[in-house]
């Protein structure tokens, strides 16, 4: 009943919930296809998250491995001071943030800009003595270990991403296909019920008025025909009056002539 509440059964208003009807429809079949497309793109971050946090280990590892070659391969077995010695004031390596959109979901996709190789290339080498082609290497490991760092970030990120908006998505799908698509087809067979009931009703009303004006005709034809005939029988009565007067002064013209010629008759005697 509260649903009824605030709807005045018309053909304005049957139109107006059959066009909510069809948006909300046609909302419910995007959103649909939306949800199965972030669904397939969160498999595919979800495997490929998982792959590559298992490629991490074997990395590290490998930096690590490296990172023992060069200490081994210099001078006092410890590379941190010719590392020291070769930083510069401003990061060789930065980040940087692009975007892409995947099924209308800005997923951010971080990277690595090596300012030092854009500049250099590889010639530069840490230690003229001592392992510096090793340790080129070594730096070479931990720059593919740190990309693959910004790789899982970004899987990580999309990974979120994905999931929220696909948690929004499916309470959305939800929402018109068991709450409003349901209450709005509630709404449009309670207006078509009432119109119905309506038709019904002023079906009823022509019948009984058409059914009053004929049986009035009727009545009023009776009646014509019950006046024709007493005016029928009132002529017939005075046809019959006007006949026994006629008679009557016939009668008396005879007498009178006849009492005339008696009259007459006795003159002459």
């Amino acid at each position: 009943m509260s649903q009824q509440a605030n709807i005045i059964p018309s053909q304005m208003a049957l139109l107006q919930s059959k066009g909510k009807l069809r948006s909300a429809q046609k909302g419910h079949d995007l959103l649909k296809r939306k949800a199965d497309a972030l669904k397939v793109q969160f498999l595919q971050t979800t495997k490929a998250l998982i792959e590559q946090k298992k490629d991490l280990g074997n990395k590290f590892n490998q930096s690590l491995i490296f990172l023992g070659k060069a200490n081994f391969s210099t001078q006092g077995g410890d590379v941190s001071r010719i590392v020291d010695e070769n930083v510069r004031g401003k990061a060789d390596v930065k980040l940087t943030l692009k975007t892409k959109p995947v099924a209308g979901v800005t997923l951010p996709v971080f990277g690595l800009r090596n300012m030092e190789e854009e500049k250099y290339g590889d010639k530069q080498i840490l230690g003229i003595t001592g392992g510096g082609q090793t340790l080129n290497i070594t730096k070479k490991h931990f720059y593919e270990f740190l990309k693959k760092i910004v790789e899982i970030a970004t899987l990580q990120t999309s990974y979120l991403a994905i999931d929220e908006c696909l948690k929004i998505t499916n309470r959305r799908v939800n929402a018109l296909e068991y709450i409003v698509v349901p209450r709005i087809q509630y709404n449009i067979k309670y207006i078509i019920t009432e119109l119905d009931e309506r038709a019904k009703e002023e079906k009823y009303k022509i019948k009984k008025v058409l059914k009053n004006k004929k049986k009035h005709q009727e009545n009023e034809e009776l009646q014509r025909m019950n006046e024709k005939k007493l005016l029928g029988e009132a002529g017939s009565n005075f046809n019959a009056e006007d006949f026994t007067m006629k008679n009557d002064d016939n009668s008396y013209k005879d007498d009178k002539n006849e009492e005339d010629e008696v009259g007459e008759d006795e003159i002459l005697f």
